[in-house]
């Protein structure tokens, strides 16, 4: 994914530039969507598939986050690498 479509994921940037001072910072469309489908699994459900949010967090979250802290690091590490 490059800069610009991140870019097209922050309706704001339609209206506005943001400079986010570390507070309540604008939402992707991406975690719009997820926090929408997580709430409306909660309201249906209420907390019957905690089971399943915790493996989610523990198999698909998890990996995601630790491949991002990966390729910053590597980045770090090898700045000539270009990916």
């Amino acid at each position: 994914m490059d800069f610009s479509s991140v870019r097209n994921e922050f309706p704001i940037k339609r209206n506005r530039i943001y400079l986010n001072n570390a507070s309540i910072a604008p939402m992707s469309n991406p975690v719009v969507a997820a926090v929408n489908a997580f709430m409306a699994d909660v309201r249906d459900n209420g907390r019957n598939n905690y089971p399943q949010w915790c493996e989610h967090a523990d198999h698909v979250i998890e990996g995601r986050v630790a491949d991002m802290i990966g390729d910053w690091l590597q980045d770090r590490l090898n700045p000539e690498i270009v990916r």
